[in-house]
């Protein structure tokens, strides 16, 4: 075999070798690029996910804070309704006849003390140490301490 011969043999081996390598590089490249893609998929279903988690905690804190704030408005004009229907009374209170009230009220005083009297505002009792505020906001207070609850159940 001539030296000519041995060069292209060794040439041909060399081609069959690099062709070899080229396609195992390919093989590698596509799986490299494959395992990449997945790997990038999978990276963004994952934040996809986080981003739809956290925007689901925003919608609901959202609405937890329209709830509190639906809540409290709601709370609010209940009070305002209550303070209202209490302000009617002594305004009903102060427009009626009061003189038997007024004359009730004074019976289980004790004798010895000052009794000043308006009535269109009920009367204050005062004997030394012992003063009873009988005056109608002060009755209609304490009739709302008492009663408050009872209303709203009724109304609400």
């Amino acid at each position: 075999m001539a030296l000519r011969n041995i060069i292209q043999k060794i040439n041909q081996e060399i081609e069959k070798e690099i062709q070899i390598i080229k396609e195992q590089t390919e093989v590698q490249i596509k799986e490299v690029l494959a395992q990449a893609e997945k790997q990038a998929i999978k990276i963004h279903v994952e934040a996809l996910e986080n981003f739809r988690i956290e925007k689901i905690k925003e919608a609901k804190l959202i609405l937890k804070e329209n709830k509190n704030e639906s809540y409290k408005l709601i709370l609010d004009k209940k009070k305002e309704i209550l303070d209202n229907i209490f302000e009617q009374a002594l305004a009903e209170l102060k427009n009626s006849n009061t003189e038997k009230l007024i004359t009730r009220l004074k019976k289980d005083l004790p004798k010895n003390g000052e009794c000043t009297e308006d009535k269109n505002n009920g009367f204050k009792f005062i004997s030394g140490t012992l003063e009873i505020d009988n005056t109608f906001p002060v009755l209609i207070s304490e009739a709302r301490s008492k009663l408050e609850t009872q209303v709203a159940r009724i109304l609400f």
